[in-house]
């Protein structure tokens, strides 16, 4: 008979191998981050394998990593994966305060606020070391297509300008509340400081909120403008 510790050791084994990309796998997914950060507002979509194997939250994290590298991935009692993480790439862990990367899967979405708030900003002088953050949602839309989500689902509808965006793009969130966006506008009110941000889902979708991005919340008839 198969004991708890045995299925334990293999799930805990599948995990890590899971965390471990090919060459071919971590430049695909480097692309999409790059271009979801260059062109802020589309909607980018990560390779079938990489959705069937691992939670796409994760995926920008294995990419960046290296020994070097803190992470901070939120913990739920039904997402738990940092260890293999960390296994898989030689990554550090960290508190939030001081991490480098930070994954925050939807089932933590009510730690959003928390851990923008705590997340390392950088400064004027050294922007770099402002923290590069990974956001679990449950949908992403954009304007060219009809929107997955609505004022009567939760989900909000973000008007994008900055670089990389001519005029404005419009995208609709479900899976942040205002209260996470606010605090995303106020740890990015002070730029080149502040932090960058993937949204991705389960379905494979990411996008890019650079620190240089301004934002305005549309939230059923109230306006909320960022800086």
């Amino acid at each position: 008979m198969t004991s708890d510790l045995d299925t334990d050791s293999r799930q805990y084994a599948a995990k890590v191998a899971a965390c471990r990309f090919n060459a071919l796998e971590s430049q695909a997914v480097f692309k999409l981050m790059l271009e979801a950060l260059s062109r802020p507002g589309l909607i980018g979509q990560f390779p079938l394998e990489i959705q069937h194997r691992l939670p796409c939250v994760l995926a920008p994290v294995i990419v960046l990593a290296d020994v070097e590298t803190r992470i901070h991935i939120a913990q739920t009692s039904q997402f738990n994966w940092e260890s293999a993480l960390i296994s898989a790439t030689g990554a550090r862990p960290s508190v939030i305060s001081t991490a480098d990367l930070i994954a925050i899967p939807f089932e933590a979405a009510e730690l959003i606020s928390q851990v923008l708030e705590s997340a390392p900003r950088g400064t004027a002088l050294a922007p770099e070391h402002g923290a590069r953050v990974i956001i679990g949602v449950r949908r992403i839309s954009s304007h060219e297509e009809e929107p997955a989500v609505n004022e009567s689902s939760h989900g909000l509808k973000l008007r994008l300008r900055g670089p990389g965006i001519k005029d404005e793009r419009i995208v609709w969130v479900d899976g942040m509340s205002l209260q996470d966006i606010q605090t995303l506008q106020r740890s990015n009110a002070h730029f080149p400081s502040g932090i960058d941000v993937w949204m991705t889902t389960d379905n494979g979708q990411i996008l890019g909120l650079p620190r240089s991005t301004h934002i305005v919340v549309e939230e059923h008839s109230s306006k909320q403008e960022a800086h």
